[in-house]
């Protein structure tokens, strides 16, 4: 990424101070959708989200690239291609077909 050049890490904090601030699916969705959408979705606007951290003492900011759904088939989480004919889910009408 063009504007980040290093990060402290958890090593470089006390115990006393390390902040992990997990960047899940749910998190920074709406952030990357909206980006993608437009055709800007790139290092500078990744590092636009990043630094909006700066100064908070986070010492990690892990991004969940998985999501909640596996792009491979997978026994350890639910494949996205199982989903698509699925009409419910938790006792719920779904639509995956999007």
């Amino acid at each position: 990424m063009s504007g980040i050049v290093g990060t402290r890490g958890p090593d470089s904090a006390s115990d006393s101070k390390r902040l992990f601030l997990n960047a899940d699916d749910s998190h920074w969705r709406r952030f990357r959708t909206r980006l993608a959408g437009n055709g800007t979705f790139d290092d500078e606007s990744i590092d636009r989200y990043v630094m909006q951290y700066a100064g908070a003492d986070i010492t990690d900011l892990p991004f969940c690239i998985f999501c909640r759904t596996s792009n491979t088939p997978t026994e350890v989480t639910t494949f996205r291609g199982d989903l698509y004919g699925q009409a419910e889910q938790d006792g719920k009408p779904v639509d995956h077909s999007d």
